[in-house]
């Protein structure tokens, strides 16, 4: 489990993500899973979303109520502070997906990479409009592994880390 603080203005939002990307799928079965929210501190959590093994939760650097999170099966995106999420497909593998990591440029809010675990079409993905379409870097990524992260260097977009 890890927990996300947001950039909201109110510090009382949070983001709480279970079965994250250190975790085994055995060692937490479906017990507790997905991405919670809290709006008052941690009192009350609320599930926003189900899946599984949420392995990332980024917050757009120009608009903190964009928020992404790529999962154990998918990459999803709100525009509305968490309330509600929307798959991003266009681009992306079309089959089952495995663990997902991504991270976004602290210069442009358009720039997203995601590495992306899958039956098919694994690999290093780019996305230059926010999400919306996607388009395959390299073939490159961790498969197998518990643990992946990616960054972006803070000078340069076009070099990951």
């Amino acid at each position: 489990m890890f927990i996300s603080k947001s950039l909201f203005s109110n510090p009382q939002i949070l983001f709480a993500a279970a079965g994250n990307n250190a975790c085994s799928r055995d060692y937490l079965g479906n017990i507790i899973s997905g991405l919670f929210k809290t709006a008052d501190g941690g009192n009350l959590w609320t599930k926003v979303i189900s899946d599984d093994y949420i392995t990332a939760v980024n917050f757009s650097p120009s608009n903190p109520d964009t928020i992404y999170a790529g999962s154990g099966s998918a990459f999803y995106q709100s525009k509305n502070g968490g309330t509600t999420w929307n798959k991003l497909t266009n681009g992306l593998p079309a089959n089952d997906m495995g663990r997902i990591s991504m991270a976004m440029s602290k210069k442009s809010s358009d720039l997203i990479y995601a590495v992306v675990e899958a039956s098919e079409g694994k690999g290093c993905y780019k996305s230059d409009d926010r999400g919306a379409s996607w388009s395959k870097q390299s073939d490159w990524s961790t498969a197998g592994n518990y643990y992946q992260e990616i960054f972006v260097d803070p000078i340069d977009d076009n070099k990951i880390y």
